[in-house]
């Protein structure tokens, strides 16, 4: 049961506050008493009355005035007016002030003032339920804007574009971002894009996967509706996105709605792609290590028995000298594409020191005119900055001949060489872009074509050992594979760039480093290559073994032969006038350098060379080789080992 309302009965004069409380109460109200103005006030503050029903004329306070602070302190409050020597003026002014109606005194009609109270009371409660709307839609409103501006700094910060679609209608709508990401201004392509552009907009290999993605979704035969697809741009190419969303379904499990976003991704998938293409060249660089060793070893007999062979031959056995020497010459060939596939896998001997890359490029500048020819002009564009980086010479000189050998047959009747260095911060974060092991300064070596161009099959192969565009007996396939595994080896990368009918741009990034050139190091003479001094021979394969003690006992050596490194340390046990330990560093069970450890144990003085189809910056790695120790890579020749053996007896 509601509580009875509340009235407050402000009159200066008491016999009518009795009687109008008598009448009210009996009507049900319940009522409270003042006696002007001000007291009304102080009752309104302490009783908090839903009606007050006022006199005009009071001492203190006048009812004009207790109406006004009525309406400051509840204008929602209802005030109505009962006075017996008011005015047509003072009526209008109270309303005016705030009052709801007006009673002329006596009040004799019960029946009528209830009428007046309930009424006004009706009003009171519309006027504030009005109120209380209001304030509702207002709050929903502003709860509505903050939302809409949240999602939209939401969609802006993601950087992604929201997509809904009527399934039933084919309405659709996307984000502003969605014009962005295809290149288009906001006014260049409608808003609502329907079913048949959407499919001239995907990928012609994509667009079964799409649909099939969203059909098998609809169908409930997947949880979620994702796939990543392509779209075309504005330009003709495709931007790769992914793409993600949920459905609305009515009572009977059909689908009428379906909303979602769309993330621009191709720069994630290029990312991708770098990474696949590097493990397989990882992948096909081991490989092809592997093979080159095991070449090295059969090279080193082929060469150096080819070379013993030679010099038995008598001079004026002509046929027999021509034969040899086609064999020999086979043999070098064959080394070079050996040395090669290790320079692709990183396996290569690199002697680096600090160079200055504008240097070298004005030193390499008057060898590739001579390559290139006169009908292609060569342009220069130096940093003039002091781009010094930690590198074999011989072996950046390689990479830079290998790559205007490369625009030559690129440009078969003329055009334009550009060649720049300069200087890039790869920031943190970025160095996957460039394919660098890590964020820091780099000099760049760019290598600008106007030549034929590549073609995209082509371009993203061109770095695979044996892959090439010439025609056969025109190319190996080893010049571009040979100069990713040096820029590699030396902790850099390059990366390719063409369009096909404009040309080609290869960009070198090395790592710099802080320092100064080093100057050109004088050559050591050669030395006499014979002796009488005892080498330990130590090798595994024995082809490779017999070799080296025919050619050291013709040389006039002592040789003492061991095939794996625990036969080696008991050859030296018995024999102690041993000078020299040549030897191979990887060998089963102990290998060279624990091998040596052993014998520098029973002669800290001994002196040692390896000799490996591997390289010193491998054998660094492995922990198998010091930084002082002499290696002799295979495959080698016969007068190379002598003069090293020689060289090293000879050294104090």
């Amino acid at each position: 049961m509601s509580q009875p309302a509340k009235i407050l009965i402000v009159d200066d004069e008491k016999l009518i506050r009795l009687n109008l409380r008598a009448l009210l109460e009996d009507l049900g109200y319940g009522v409270t008493e003042a006696a002007n103005g001000r007291e009304g006030l102080d009752a309104f503050d302490r009783e908090r009355p839903d009606l007050v029903l006022a006199d005009l004329r009071m001492p203190v306070m006048d009812g004009l005035s207790m109406i006004a602070g009525l309406q400051e302190k509840s204008p929602e409050t209802p005030v109505i007016v009962i006075s017996g020597t008011g005015t047509v003026p003072d009526a209008v002014d109270s309303l005016r002030l705030g009052a709801w109606d007006y009673i002329m005194k006596p009040v004799a009609d019960v029946e009528g003032l209830d009428i007046v109270i309930k009424r006004t009371l009706e009003k009171a409660r519309l006027v504030k339920e009005n109120r209380q709307y209001r304030e509702h839609l207002e709050q929903t409103a502003e709860a509505l804007r903050t939302s809409e501006e949240r999602y939209a700094l939401a969609v802006e910060g993601a950087n992604d574009v929201i997509w809904d679609v009527n399934l039933t209608t084919g309405e659709a709508y996307h984000s502003k971002r969605f014009k962005n990401i295809l290149g288009y201004e906001e006014n260049e392509i409608p808003n609502n894009i329907n079913a048949r552009e959407w499919q001239e907009r995907i990928h012609p290999d994509d667009y079964q996967r799409v649909t099939e993605a969203r059909d098998s979704y609809l169908e409930g035969r997947v949880p979620v509706f994702e796939v990543e697809f392509r779209l075309r741009h504005k330009d003709g190419g495709y931007r790769w996105v992914a793409c993600r969303g949920a459905c609305v379904r009515d009572s009977q499990g059909r689908a009428y709605r379906m909303a979602g976003s769309l993330t621009d991704i191709t720069e994630r998938k290029k990312l991708e792609q770098q990474l696949l293409q590097s493990q397989k060249m990882e992948s096909i660089g081991i490989l092809a290590g592997g093979v080159a060793h095991e070449f090295n070893n059969l090279l080193t007999a082929i060469s150096g028995y080819g070379q013993i062979l030679q010099e038995s031959i008598p001079a004026d056995d002509e046929l027999s000298q021509e034969s040899i020497g086609n064999v020999l010459k086979a043999a070098e060939r064959a080394a070079e594409l050996t040395r090669s596939l290790l320079a692709f896998s990183r396996k290569q001997t690199i002697k680096p020191e600090p160079l200055c890359v504008d240097t070298i490029i004005g030193y390499v500048d008057k060898l590739i005119q001579r390559v290139i020819g006169e009908d292609i002009e060569i342009s220069v564009d130096l940093s003039g900055k002091n781009l010094l980086v930690k590198a074999d010479v011989g072996q950046v000189e390689q990479v830079l001949m290998n790559l205007a050998t490369n625009a030559r047959d690129a440009m078969p009747r003329g055009g334009r060489l550009c060649i720049m260095t300069g200087k890039v911060v790869v920031e943190e974060g970025s160095e996957a872009r460039y394919d660098l092991p890590a964020p820091g300064e780099y000099a760049l070596i760019s290598f600008a074509d106007t030549g034929t161009g590549i073609d995209k099959e082509s371009l993203g192969k061109i770095f695979e050992p044996f892959y090439t565009t010439k025609e056969v007996g025109k190319g190996t396939g080893l010049g571009l594979s040979l100069v990713h595994g040096i820029i590699k080896q030396h902790n850099g990368s390059i990366l390719v760039s063409s369009e096909m009918g404009k040309g080609t741009t290869f960009n070198i990034y090395l790592p710099l480093i802080e320092g100064h050139a080093v100057e050109e190091i004088s050559k050591m003479s050669a030395p006499h290559a014979a002796g009488m001094e005892t080498v330990l021979v130590v090798e595994d394969e024995e082809i490779v073994r017999v070799f080296m003690e025919k050619i050291l006992e013709r040389a006039g050596y002592k040789v003492i032969v061991a095939d794996n490194g625990e036969n080696a340390v008991s050859r030296f046990k018995q024999n102690d006038d041993i000078s020299l330990v040549l030897s191979d560093v990887v060998m089963p069970g102990k290998n060279g350098r624990e091998m040596l450890d052993e014998i520098r144990k029973m002669k800290p003085g001994i002196k040692a060379v390896f000799i490996s189809g591997y390289a010193a910056d491998v054998m660094h790695d492995k922990g198998i080789l010091e930084e002082c120790t002499d290696l002799i890579t295979k495959p080698f020749k016969k007068d190379e080992l002598l003069r090293k053996v020689r060289q090293i007896l000879d050294w104090d």
